[in-house]
């Protein structure tokens, strides 16, 4: 089996290689011209959208063709296609996605509304990635369960948009926000955090100590949103998405 995503999943390149999986772009349209997300760096971003100021880029989904031409490329050499993308409540990815799998003959495209983005998209990737090489029920049944997870940069699950968590006049407040709701929702089961930020170090490092300090860490990552994410976000932004372990745990070996 196959597996597709877009680069709103926030995947590391060295994850993608290992594991084999196909990133679709996302696009930024500068005022001078359309850059592909995968191929700018998160602080060569935010220095182009500092400059810009006030104006701000917009975004753009990938064509049908694009998913039409990654799909029968692929189905040369798998006959099972799973392809996983950002929620439907905020972009049309995933209509691109189903558009261009009508177009595909040789092989089966399974398209997938993770109905969020970021670091919950990532780790729904990365359980399919690490399950495929056994049955394709144990796929879908961890599928199933990863969906169901949230992350703090909440995209409720009944649509795949965004929703308020609550709210924090600075940054300290915001950051106790964010841990007191973890709290309340895994209480002591082992986790695995990834926390994400725009171009906010300090503020990461303040919530990884936070978090370290209340939940029952067994795995932790920091790591940066990409651009196109960035663009709705502004570098200041800071958050986390969190699995209870259980789900994976069989799986990192």
């Amino acid at each position: 089996m196959k597996i597709v995503t877009d680069c709103a999943a926030d995947l590391e390149n060295e994850e993608r290689e290992a594991l084999d999986i196909v990133q679709a772009p996302l696009y930024i349209q500068f005022p001078e011209g359309e850059v592909n997300s995968a191929d700018i760096t998160p602080d060569e971003f935010y220095d182009r959208l500092e400059a810009m100021r006030p104006n701000i880029p917009t975004t753009a989904q990938p064509s049908t063709g694009v998913f039409t031409d990654i799909y029968n490329k692929l189905a040369e050499t798998s006959k099972d296609i799973l392809s996983i993308h950002i929620s439907s409540g905020l972009s049309g990815t995933i209509n691109s996605a189903r558009l261009g799998a009508e177009h595909v003959k040789k092989s089966v495209v399974n398209v997938l509304d993770t109905l969020t983005l970021s670091g919950g998209q990532r780790f729904q990737v990365l359980a399919a990635a690490l399950a495929r090489g056994g049955r394709i029920g144990r796929v879908q049944a961890l599928m199933g369960s990863v969906l169901k997870i949230k992350p703090i940069i909440r995209v409720d699950h009944a649509d795949g948009k965004y929703s308020t968590v609550g709210k924090g006049r600075t940054i300290p407040q915001a950051i106790s926000n964010i841990s007191d709701h973890l709290v309340e929702m895994y209480g002591s089961i082992p986790l695995w955090v990834t926390v994400l930020h725009g171009r906010f170090a300090d503020g990461a490092d303040t919530l990884t100590e936070v978090l370290k300090e209340r939940l029952n860490i067994q795995k932790l990552e920091v790591l940066r949103i990409s651009p196109v994410l960035g663009v709705h976000t502004g570098p200041g932004i800071v958050g986390a998405a969190v699995l209870p372990y259980e789900l994976v745990e069989d799986l990192m070996d």
